[in-house]
């Protein structure tokens, strides 16, 4: 048996959740009880669990632009 569960959201993001549901072939309660399903009981941010999902490229000696974000952006 499920529990029936009252969301308050702004009326495009509905709309959209409507669009997508039914090219996913189910219903927002469907969408919102599988995106929740997804997620981790851990308490893993998604941020958290993508950490080594993609690696960077080399860096070419003469991108200077490149050079400056990983000396910015990028831990040692």
């Amino acid at each position: 048996m499920k529990t029936r569960a009252t969301i308050t959201i702004d009326p495009k993001l509905h709309a959209r959740a409507k669009r997508l549901a039914q090219q996913r072939q189910t219903s927002v309660s469907g969408l919102f009880e599988q995106f929740l399903k997804s997620q981790p009981e851990s308490g893993t941010s998604a941020v958290d669990q993508m950490i080594g999902a993609v690696s960077l490229r080399d860096l070419n000696a003469d991108d200077i632009r490149g050079r400056a974000l990983a000396d910015k952006y990028l831990k040692p």
